[in-house]
């Protein structure tokens, strides 16, 4: 691993420690600090998250879900023994949960719109061709919402997207809505 001058913002690892190390040789310097322990919790699960995802990746199909169900259970043996951690082990075959809806009075659930978006992606959404719109992304997700924060920031153009989020729809959530009007200082 050669390291390029830039910046990060990675905990040091050995690969990472001895890249570091032959910096001087190239000219180069490393700005290191101390992690900050609330910091900690962010850090440490983006790191087991991109291990648990290379170490799947390898595996192949056809044994992924047991090996991913082995480490699953391995982290969950880990974490049960700190002490007011809430957590269980994962059913076999692996599932995941979509969507709780509600039923129609014949019994039938009301499907719920799903965004194109995964729900766990974090992303910058441009309203570029060919990427998903984000006034039928936010209607998409808005009826699940735990809570929508709106940038008004001048700089972000929302032309199309207020009127649709202050629908009647968004009458529904008021106690779960703010205004983020300008957290950028």
């Amino acid at each position: 691993m050669d390291l390029d001058p830039g910046i990060y913002d990675r905990l040091v690892d050995d690969a990472l420690r001895q890249a570091i190390e032959r910096l001087d040789a190239a000219g180069l310097t490393a700005q290191i600090e101390n992690v900050n322990p609330s910091a900690l919790p962010e850090l440490v699960a983006d790191v087991l998250s991109s291990w648990t995802r290379q170490g799947l990746e390898l595996v192949g199909e056809k044994d992924r879900e047991v090996a991913a169900a082995l480490l699953a259970d391995s982290m969950l043996r880990v974490i049960e023994s700190l002490k007011g951690v809430d957590a269980a082990p994962l059913e076999s075959p692996l599932t995941r949960l979509l969507a709780v809806e509600k039923l129609s009075p014949l019994g039938d659930p009301i499907q719920l719109g799903r965004p194109m978006t995964p729900l766990r992606d974090t992303v910058l959404m441009t309203n570029a061709r060919g990427q998903p719109g984000v006034g039928r992304e936010i209607k998409a997700e808005i009826h699940s919402a735990d809570r929508i924060d709106l940038n008004k920031e001048p700089a972000v153009q929302l032309n199309g997207l207020i009127p649709d989020v202050e629908s009647p729809a968004m009458s529904t959530l008021p106690s779960r809505t703010r205004s983020v009007e300008s957290e950028i200082s």
